[in-house]
């Protein structure tokens, strides 16, 4: 927050707020991966880490109008690895498609 410009008030409220606020028992999973998810917003790690999580964020859902009707699980092949290795890159493979350690 420092690094951001956030000043001393809001930055003591937000961490003294009943939502972040933890204690050593209180503590959860998902609340790390909350408080990572927004420190790392717009991050290629956030969409990681949401990834591993399964998506199971609290009221973290698909956006309106998604293209599609589930998170993405993969990223596609670039389009210069088509070009320059494309007899190994698979045909039509989805963004929803499980990686191999992906698996539910």
């Amino acid at each position: 927050m420092d690094q951001f410009g956030v000043s001393i008030t809001d930055k003591d409220a937000y961490l003294s707020s009943s939502g972040v606020a933890q204690t050593a028992v209180t503590l959860t999973l998902a609340d790390i991966f909350k408080e990572k998810y927004v420190a790392t917003y717009l991050n290629p790690e956030a969409w990681n880490d949401a990834r591993r999580y399964d998506y199971k964020y609290k009221d973290f859902t698909l956006p309106t109008n998604a293209v599609l009707n589930t998170f993405i699980r993969r990223v596609g092949y670039v389009s210069g690895e088509k070009s320059k290795n494309g007899v190994n890159v698979p045909p039509d493979v989805s963004l929803s498609t499980n990686l191999y350690w992906d698996k539910p």
